[in-house]
Parts: structure tokens; C-alpha cells; sequence
């Protein structure tokens, strides 16, 4: 067996031309870059080391996602761009690539290639997946599937992709979408959804699940609002690199920078704003709760991190957080690791604050939950609720749970940031399962 490349950090998919006498990959741009998102090609013979091979999307603002051969010298790749997807070909010898599908029709990560078509599984801000064909030849985008008709009965919330400025004057996208029934002028509550990672991004496409509120919140009168801060994919490296070693800061604030952004553009209800995410999004709704508590109404944490520390020490990512989240073990400066915990802040807590997780998640220790709700029930100053679900891991998988996620969180979304619910108590522990459909 023979080395062909030593690659330092994350890898992400491969291929062998038709030939077999090239490869192209996937990759990290180096040790320290989260996002396998930069496209190598190489002779199989080639004995260069790895920062000595092109890199394909040097200066690239956007991150690579999947590939395939046209032939022997044309690789053809998806990327993510923004909060769009793109189709592009680039030529062994060529200095730019060709965009053949350009963002902004349908959100796509993967795909598959045979002869000059394509065919891949993509969705629509108004659409959840369906199956679309791309004929290379003729640039024809063609959607082979007509599923979930039953969505054409319904009126569906306006969603667009937004940008503002973030106190440094970096440019930060977003995914809006607006109330059912808008009116300019009018001020509304916002679900603010925090992606998880932090090395992913919300795409302008479907934007409904169990885990994302959506066109369900929406419908209830929300503005959902789905920032792209720093740290994230589909900016490029520069973007991407900016988180490191700084959990919890600038990309932080450009959270709430786009908060203050629907302020005053007369669109949300500053005292009305709620935070919510799974992962690193939990992490960011604890962090809201804690740190930034005078902002936020309502927080809801899933599978999030509280305590850096701690977490550091549970994960089974280890060396993911030290190479490309932190840049150092916790030994090195822990007072400077356990300032960006929420535990921490929890004194200055009167965000009200719903907690949930997996009993049996390896990424982000269950610890982490009962650490946030003891020290909040302990020294915050509002109610505290921790919800475990037996069985599951990072993340729901069955469908009973699930549908408690979605009903629980969207019902404390309710009870604090619509009406005049006494702020001291909290909604009932049991849920009814009234979907609301007949009312």
C-alpha cells in the first residue's frame, strides 16, 4: 500500500478520474480550517507534500461539497455559497472555474453524475426536497418529482436572504423568514435559530423540520431569523478561520448585530426575542440566556455546551477542538476557556430557559444540560426547565421524540414571547398534542 498524499486535516470526499492516474478531493485547507471545503487534484504520482499541490479554491468564497469526473482533466463540484448552492466544472489546467449551475435555483449539497446528467435531491424556500436531473449539455434544470402537493394548499411566510453589517464592518448574510401575514410597519416577536457546528450555514431553501421552527413559526406570527455569523461555511476560508480560538465572540455578536439590524428597521419587537439551536446553536442560546440575558425573552438550548471545560474533557471530538475550535487545551489558559461558559454568567439570568438533550449523546456530554439547569435553578433569576430523552444521541432520531421537540419548544416560545404569561412561571410540563390543525 502506497501513501498518495498525506493530508493534515479534515477530509471530506474523493474520486479517481476514469483513468485512475488522478484524484480529487475534498478537503481542509489546513490542520486549523474546520470545514472540509477546499477542492485538491493530483497525479497519483505525484510525491509533492500537501502544501505544495494546488489548491483549486484558494480565494474561493464559498465552500466545495461534493465532486465528480466529467473526464479525465474536468472535475465537476457542488458548492455552498452564501446561503445559496452552485454547480461548477473546473478543468485540470484552468486558472477559474466554470459556474454551470448558478446559486439561487435550488439547494443542493451532493449529487450523482452519469454521462452529461446530473441528478440530485434539492429544495426551494417554498419546497422541501424533491428530485431535479441537470443535463451538462444543454444547461436544462428539470424537477422529475411532485411530492408533498398537499403544500400547495397552503399559504406559506415570505423568506429572504438578508445582509447587514457586523460592528467591525464585516459582512454577514442571513436567512428571514417573515410573519404569515406581514404588515410593514408592524413590530413582531423573532425566533432567532442558531446553526450549529460552528462550521455550517442556513441555506435560502426549506427551512422547516423538527429542529428548525420555520414555516411553522411563521404561521404563529414569528419572524424567524437564521444568521450566518463567522466561523460558519460557504464564506470561505478567511471566514471560516475567524472562530478560532474565539468560541462565543465576534461570531456572537454578529448574532446579535442582525438582531439590532430587524430593530431598526422597525421589523422586530426588541422585547420580544427569543434564541434557540441544537449543538453549538444550544451553545449559543445558553450563551444568550447567560451572558447576553438582557436581550433575549426565551431561550431554548438543545444538546448544547454550558461549560467549555467540562465539555472539552467529555467529547469524542477531542482533537477536532483543540486543532480547529480552540487552538489550545484547556490547561493552557482555563480561566480564559471557562469565561466563554455560560455556567459561568448564570447569575445574570432572567431568560427564561427550556434545556434538552440525548441521554446518550458521545458528542456533547449529557453533563453539559444538568450543569446549565443546576446552576441556573441554583443562582438565575428565571424559570429553568431540562427535558431528557431516553435513547437518543446528538440530536432526535425517532419520531415521538421529535414531535415533542417541536411542540414543547414552540410552546415556550409562546407562553414568553407572545401574550402577557407571567414572566416568574413557566408553561405545563405535559404537552397536549393538539397540532392546532382545527383551530
Amino acid at each position: 500500500m502506497n501513501q498518495i498524499i498525506d493530508n493534515p486535516g479534515k477530509l471530506g470526499n474523493f474520486e479517481w478520474s476514469p483513468d485512475d492516474k488522478k484524484l480529487a478531493f475534498i478537503s481542509a485547507a489546513d490542520t486549523n480550517d474546520s470545514v472540509a471545503g477546499s477542492l485538491f487534484i493530483i497525479d497519483v504520482d505525484d510525491e509533492s507534500e500537501f502544501n505544495e499541490i494546488r489548491n483549486y479554491s484558494k480565494n474561493f468564497i464559498g465552500s466545495v461539497t461534493d465532486l465528480a469526473w466529467i473526464d479525465n482533466n474536468t472535475v465537476m463540484f457542488a458548492s455552498e455559497e452564501g446561503v445559496k448552492t452552485a454547480l461548477s466544472k473546473q478543468s485540470i489546467n484552468a486558472v477559474e472555474r466554470e459556474v454551470l449551475l448558478e446559486g439561487g435555483k435550488v439547494i443542493f449539497t451532493e449529487f450523482s453524475l452519469s454521462k452529461n446528467i446530473i441528478a440530485f435531491a434539492g429544495d426551494t424556500p417554498t419546497h422541501p426536497d424533491e428530485l431535479f436531473s441537470f443535463d451538462i449539455s444543454n444547461s436544462k434544470l428539470n424537477k422529475l418529482t411532485k411530492l408533498n402537493p398537499w403544500l400547495n394548499e397552503y399559504k406559506l411566510a415570505d423568506q429572504k436572504m438578508i445582509s447587514y453589517n457586523a460592528g467591525d464592518g464585516l459582512k454577514i448574510e442571513a436567512v428571514l423568514i417573515y410573519p404569515l401575514n406581514y404588515e410593514e410597519g408592524e413590530t413582531y416577536p423573532v425566533i432567532t435559530f442558531a446553526h450549529g457546528g460552528p462550521e455550517s450555514v442556513n441555506h435560502n431553501g426549506w427551512q422547516t423540520a423538527y429542529n428548525r421552527w420555520g414555516q411553522v413559526a411563521a404561521a404563529k406570527g414569528y419572524f424567524v431569523f437564521m444568521p450566518n455569523y463567522r466561523a460558519g461555511s460557504g464564506r470561505g476560508y478567511e471566514f471560516t478561520i475567524a472562530g478560532l480560538g474565539d468560541a462565543a465572540g465576534k461570531e456572537f455578536t454578529d448574532v446579535i448585530d442582525g438582531i439590532d439590524y430587524l430593530i431598526e428597521e422597525g421589523m422586530a419587537d426588541k422585547e420580544r426575542i427569543g434564541i434557540g439551536g441544537g449543538s453549538y446553536g444550544g451553545y449559543f442560546a445558553a450563551w444568550g440566556a447567560t451572558k447576553y440575558s438582557e436581550r433575549f425573552a426565551a431561550a431554548i438550548s438543545f444538546v448544547g455546551i454550558s461549560n467549555q471545560l467540562s465539555k472539552r474533557n467529555t467529547t469524542d471530538i477531542p482533537w477536532e477542538s483543540y486543532y480547529v475550535h480552540w487552538g489550545m487545551w484547556n490547561n493552557d489558559d482555563p480561566m480564559f476557556v471557562y469565561e466563554r461558559s455560560p455556567v459561568k454568567w448564570v447569575k445574570n439570568s432572567k431568560t427564561p430557559t427550556l434545556i434538552l438533550h440525548g441521554k446518550d449523546d458521545p458528542r456533547v456530554n449529557p453533563s453539559q444540560s444538568l450543569e446549565l439547569y443546576r446552576a441556573l435553578k441554583l443562582q438565575g433569576n428565571a424559570p429553568v426547565r431540562l427535558v431528557w430523552y431516553p435513547g437518543e444521541g446528538h440530536g432526535n432520531k425517532r419520531n415521538p421524540a421529535r414531535l415533542d421537540y417541536s411542540l414543547r419548544t414552540l410552546q415556550w416560545f409562546d407562553y414568553y414571547l407572545k401574550g402577557d404569561n407571567p414572566k416568574e412561571e413557566m408553561p405545563p410540563a405535559e404537552l397536549i398534542y393538539n397540532l392546532g390543525i382545527n383551530e
